[in-house]
């Protein structure tokens, strides 16, 4: 959950290393940039664009991830990677989302789901149909 703070907190009191290895919330998707509030009781994770972005800031990059953490290099060191690897690794590329659910609307109001349909730590399944905002009788389009 805190993830995102801790490293803040160790970097600003002079702890560098080389490898980063650090937990995000696979269930955000890679554009979506968010960071949990800094409560150790709260349990939501942070994205990893956020993670990216703060990794960033501490002079790391970004260089893999597996499904729940990013594994950054601190910048100094990206020098000695192969040259085939990319110094400037767009998310997308690096990352592939598999638990993300997206949202969309269609033009009669309806929300439609793709993708994950569960809440994972929970294993409790989506029913769309009562996450709808309006009523069944209500979606039209309205032009």
């Amino acid at each position: 959950g805190c993830d995102y703070y801790i490293w803040k907190e160790v970097s600003l009191k002079g702890y560098h290393p080389r490898v980063v290895v650090i937990e995000f919330n696979p269930t955000i998707p890679n554009h979506v940039y968010f960071i949990q509030e800094k409560n150790i009781n709260i349990q939501q994770g942070s994205s990893l664009l956020a993670i990216q972005e703060l990794g960033r800031q501490l002079g790391y990059t970004l260089i893999t991830t597996t499904v729940f953490n990013g594994i950054f290099l601190r910048d100094d060191l990206m020098p000695h990677l192969p040259a085939s690897v990319d110094r400037n690794p767009c998310i997308d590329d690096i990352h592939h989302p598999t638990m993300t659910t997206d949202i969309f609307q269609t033009y009669d109001g309806e929300l439609k789901f793709t993708g994950a349909k569960k809440l994972f730590w929970h294993k409790l399944a989506m029913n769309p149909q009562q996450l709808q905002i309006l009523p069944k009788k209500d979606r039209h389009f309205p032009f």
